[in-house]
């Protein structure tokens, strides 16, 4: 070969998250959110306590005891720069992260599966106390607003939560999308991040990237604005308190017809008196729309229909 060339190995294909990071860190940042960078090497009590409850790989020559552990998860150490900010009474916190996370696989020939995970964490006010009102904390439904937020700017919107015991969090959701597990979300267990009383909870999510940036890209596509107006139904149904709205949207999505363009959770209601024990009424709104008429209750009605019908077999529902 030529001494005055370097031959540069081809590569296959680029790694599918490198064009979103840019686009990732503005939307975080634009939500008021720090990025963090952490170890990916911490001790072993760490790896072992990850959110998404996987076996954590150990370093056969670790530097310390601290750093003997492959992390399994981006939350644990956001937790800990959270815990070490409220040690030196600091407010307001919001940090994100984008980094490799591993976890042991013996099925694998490498033994261990990696993934590119996002996490973002918070302990804050939504806003500061002003005359005649309290600060209000952040809670994991704030969290939640701009996780769907974040969703949706990947044009990701057909998924739904289901309720789970994750590790570390006294409560937890699991996203479910294209049945499967892609991110978790929860309020962290408050032993768990300090001894002392906090003013406000510690929300946290974590998400893999690759689930949901990994497949081909999405191609926006544009449509004029509609002339004609759209519907406005609205459906009210008393259920059993164990069965989760997400499921309940589901099965509407599923039902709602060609013209069904949006569905919303505008009311819960629960009354021992009026409905009953352990019953709970949820009302939905859904809205409706042709591009090329005007709709009529003859469109709508037997869609209402078998809507309500399928909420009633799946799951039990009664018209309120």
């Amino acid at each position: 070969p030529d001494p005055d060339y370097i031959q540069l190995p081809m590569v296959d294909s680029i790694n599918p998250l490198y064009p979103s990071l840019e686009k990732i860190r503005n939307f975080w940042q634009g939500k008021g959110f720090q990025e963090a960078v952490c170890n990916s090497l911490v001790a072993s009590e760490m790896g072992d306590a990850g959110v998404w409850g996987r076996k954590a790989l150990r370093l056969q020559n670790p530097l310390s005891a601290d750093m003997d552990t492959i992390r399994t998860d981006l939350l644990q150490a956001l937790a800990a720069v959270i815990k070490t900010n409220i040690m030196h009474k600091r407010d307001g916190l919001r940090f994100f992260e984008i980094g490799t996370v591993s976890s042991a696989n013996s099925e694998r020939e490498t033994g261990a599966d990696e993934a590119t995970n996002l996490a973002a964490i918070l302990c804050t006010p939504i806003w500061e106390p002003y005359w005649g009102e309290k600060s209000k904390s952040a809670d994991i439904f704030y969290l939640k607003g701009i996780v769907e937020s974040f969703l949706k700017s990947f044009h990701i919107s057909d998924f739904h939560y289901e309720e789970r015991t994750i590790p570390g969090f006294s409560q937890g959701w699991a996203i479910i999308w294209q049945n499967k597990v892609i991110a978790v979300l929860g309020e962290f267990q408050k032993a768990k991040i300090s001894k002392l009383q906090l003013e406000h909870p510690v929300i946290g999510f974590e998400i893999n990237l690759l689930a949901i940036l990994g497949s081909k890209p999405y191609v926006s596509q544009y449509q004029s604005i509609p002339q004609f107006p759209g519907i406005i139904r609205d459906i009210s149904v008393v259920i059993d308190k164990q069965v989760s709205a997400g499921k309940l949207l589901e099965t509407i999505q599923k039902n709602g017809g060609k013209y069904l363009q949006e569905v919303k959770t505008y009311d819960l209601f629960e009354d021992l008196n009026k409905l009953g024990q352990d019953k709970k009424a949820i009302s939905f709104r859904l809205s409706f729309l042709n591009y090329e008429r005007t709709l009529t209750d003859e469109d709508l009605d037997p869609t209402m229909e078998t809507i309500f019908h399928k909420l009633s077999q799946e799951h039990g529902a009664q018209l309120r």
